[in-house]
């Protein structure tokens, strides 16, 4: 039948999406480890590339009924980067928080500015992940929840592209969670 017809064309577009999302992913890694990734450093704002980032967040979060919440200084923070890069990173961990998280959950997203270093958090109420997995979560192709996994389109490559664009900007990434209570990962980069 046609409805049957549309159900099965968007089933394959879904997983048409899926891998090109798979195979962007991958060749953005490949261009990073031989060093072919072109990136454009120049003076970035930091409060605006993340209430870009957070603008696209939210439309996420609403879509999945998660209470969005920015905290983001009013001051701009300065500092030698990629934009395009910086939005992918902030992207990245804002996608991750709102995939983990269940309906009516909440994602806040904060910036403030600490000895030197522009800090980015995001934090959740999602489902966590256990003490066993935080060394591992920004190795690729690692999945600290395998059963959720495919259902949310994660293959375990976002966070380690998040972490290469975070060192790149001669920053540090790091993770704070625990199962059942939510995760916060926290972004420092140095302010020129």
């Amino acid at each position: 039948s046609a409805e049957e017809y549309r159900d099965v064309i968007a089933e394959v577009l879904t997983e048409l999406e899926k891998t090109s999302g798979l195979i962007e992913q991958l060749m953005f890694l490949a261009r990073a480890d031989s060093g072919a990734e072109p990136l454009h450093f120049s003076p970035t704002n930091v409060t605006e590339v993340l209430r870009e980032a957070c603008h696209q967040g939210s439309a996420l979060a609403e879509a999945k009924q998660i209470g969005f919440h920015e905290q983001i200084a009013g001051d701009s923070m300065w500092i030698q980067g990629d934009a395009s890069s910086l939005r992918r990173l902030f992207l990245i961990l804002i996608d991750n928080a709102v995939k983990y998280t269940p309906a009516n959950g909440q994602v806040e997203v904060s910036l403030h500015r600490d000895d030197g270093f522009a800090v980015a958090e995001v934090r959740d109420t999602g489902i966590g992940i256990a003490e066993s997995d935080l060394p591992n979560v920004f190795e690729r192709f690692y999945r600290a929840d395998k059963a959720r996994t495919r259902e949310s389109g994660g293959v375990g490559l976002g966070l380690s592209i998040g972490r290469w664009i975070t060192e790149v900007h001669s920053g540090t990434i790091e993770v704070h969670s625990a199962p059942g209570h939510g995760s916060i990962f926290q972004i420092r980069l140095p302010i020129t």
